[in-house]
């Protein structure tokens, strides 16, 4: 595997008393997160040299916004790709931001509850559920992205909506500043917490959904840059929040989406191997058995690859660099909890990548953890 990119950036903790929002601060320290990247994945240590087993509370860097980073980023993804051959239809790109059509046919509020509701109820398989989402989202897309941003602030515990208006008009850490600003915390549960037999399987149902919403896109939306961009932006901004119903939320739904990113990995880390070998084998034959159309279609098929891998790579170094290097330390014990055990199953799963010096390091910390 490539070398790793280590940053030199450290984290900071901060109080609840910050004079400026740390929404409109979350996402600076992930605006270089999906700007595009070499081909590897990032650890970053942003252990202080200490080394103490000290748990910081969400961090309040300067004023940025990510919406710059994402549109550059897939504004590369479309030049670089060629079309691909793919079971699902592709989309055409877009940038990152849900803009008017002008015509008024996209300024509907979809609904808000469908999705939830039915991840809440369990009541039918993901699968189906995820492939209902991609009907609706084909048919239009900037309704069917504000359906699913919509389920993940309900999933907060959030009752405020996201309106086609707020994206038209406002930035992304305006955006959460304004569900901060709406977020009733009185009662203290939401739907990870709530009790209730109602919210027993919540948690379950909810990073199923996460996780076959990545295995149903992988054909498909996963290389376009919108939407999961847009996602991965919004997951980063609500987990600085100081509101800890959108931090615990938030940080499980992206490790969940790391963890499914990293099997995606792992199979495109298999295919291009098989790919490689083919074209060996292809390429020793004798002159008279050699298929110079093969070598072209496998040369091809490895550069198809290699692309994929690097978008694949480039929002897991997103969401580790922006969610997990932060959040692993939490004051939270749940939401360090989150993060170490998802980390493990890296490990676990795709060892020739994560099972190194640059990942166990957050292991060997967390030892030190006071909460068992």
């Amino acid at each position: 595997m490539p070398t790793l990119w280590s940053p030199s950036t450290q984290h900071h903790g901060s109080s609840s008393g910050s004079e400026s929002s740390p929404l409109q601060k979350s996402v600076r320290r992930a605006q270089m997160a999906l700007s595009p990247c070499s081909s590897s994945i990032l650890p970053c240590d942003d252990r202080d040299s200490q080394g103490t087993a000290e748990w910081d509370s969400p961090s309040t860097n300067e004023d940025s916004d990510f919406e710059d980073s994402l549109r550059r980023n897939v504004k590369k993804r479309a030049a670089k790709q060629p079309p691909k051959a793919v079971p699902a239809a592709k989309h055409r790109k877009k940038q990152s931001r849900i803009v008017s059509s002008g015509n008024g046919k996209n300024e509907s509020v979809p609904s808000t509850n469908y999705l939830f509701d039915a991840v809440k109820a369990a009541r039918s398989c993901m699968q189906s559920l995820v492939d209902e989402w991609l009907d609706n989202y084909k048919q239009d897309e900037n309704a069917g992205f504000l359906e699913l941003i919509n389920f993940f602030i309900r999933a907060c515990g959030c009752k405020s909506t996201v309106t086609p208006e707020m994206f038209k008009t406002m930035s992304n850490s305006e955006i959460i500043q304004h569900l901060t600003e709406e977020f009733n915390e009185d009662s203290g549960d939401y739907p990870l917490t709530a009790p209730g037999p109602s919210w027993k399987k919540f948690q379950g149902s909810f990073c199923e959904f996460v996780k076959t919403l990545v295995y149903q896109c992988q054909y498909s939306l996963l290389y376009d840059g919108f939407p999961m961009d847009d996602l991965i932006s919004l997951l980063i901004g609500l987990s600085d929040s100081q509101v800890r119903a959108f931090r615990h939320t938030s940080t499980l739904a992206a490790m969940k989406l790391m963890t499914s990113l990293v099997k995606v990995a792992l199979q495109l880390s298999l295919h291009k191997d098989n790919n490689q070998r083919q074209y060996e084998a292809e390429r020793n034959k004798g002159p008279e058995q050699r298929a110079p159309e093969r070598l072209e279609s496998l040369l091809e098929k490895r550069k198809e690859f290699q692309e994929n891998q690097e978008d694949i790579e480039g929002m897991m170094n997103a969401i580790f660099r922006g969610v997990f290097v932060h959040r692993y330390r939490d004051i939270l014990p749940e939401i360090r909890a989150i993060c170490i055990e998802e980390i493990g199953y890296w490990m676990q799963s795709y060892s020739t990548s994560f099972l190194n010096d640059s990942y166990l390091k957050y292991i060997g910390w967390t030892l030190h953890d006071k909460h068992k």
